[in-house]
């Protein structure tokens, strides 16, 4: 794109002079190269550590169901959980029938999606808040609201049992 003004311009172009068959090489050459850029970059899929007594949590933020540009995401959003291999997801700004998210139960469609179940705890006029996915029996779950001067958040507490004696509590904020 940078040498595309002088290729409207009357002088001699040096590279031009070639054959066709170089031409074709050189272009491929630079396809093939793409290609295998592209490969070497893309991330690995995580696979959960296996073994007894592992669990594997991750947080994420899920802006209202949105990417950076505000557009509806969700089913990318639940590509990632996928891939992440967590057995317990904590989210933050999860929306549940909000107009913005056009009145999709964020935390619910995404627990469906990924076949988890799932705790909403709402912090925001009752349509957002915080969530937790998870793939693991859901013991306990409750929430506190937070004081602030900023937009409402607040606490929320879930207690899993990933065996029969063993109870592990979890801790979800969204910090403004």
């Amino acid at each position: 794109l940078a040498a595309l003004p002088m290729t409207q311009t009357r002088r001699r172009i040096p590279w031009t002079g070639g054959t066709r068959a170089a031409t074709t090489f050189g272009a491929a050459a630079v396809l093939v190269a793409a290609l295998l850029g592209w490969w070497l970059a893309h991330p690995p899929t995580i696979q959960g550590a296996p073994g007894e007594g592992t669990i594997r949590v991750g947080t994420y933020n899920i802006h209202g169901g949105t990417d950076e540009f505000f557009t509806p995401s969700l089913n990318a959003i639940a590509d990632t959980i996928l891939r992440s291999g967590s057995n317990v997801l904590m989210l933050q700004e999860a929306e549940a029938g909000r107009l913005t998210s056009f009145g999709v139960d964020q935390s619910l469609w995404l627990a469906r999606r990924v076949g988890m179940d799932r705790r909403f705890y709402p912090t925001v006029e009752g349509l957002r808040g915080l969530a937790v996915l998870s793939n693991l029996p859901i013991a306990y779950d409750d929430g506190t609201m937070l004081p602030g001067a900023g937009e409402a958040t607040g606490l929320q507490r879930v207690q899993v049992t990933p065996n029969p004696d063993t109870v592990v509590t979890l801790y979800n904020t969204w910090l403004t």
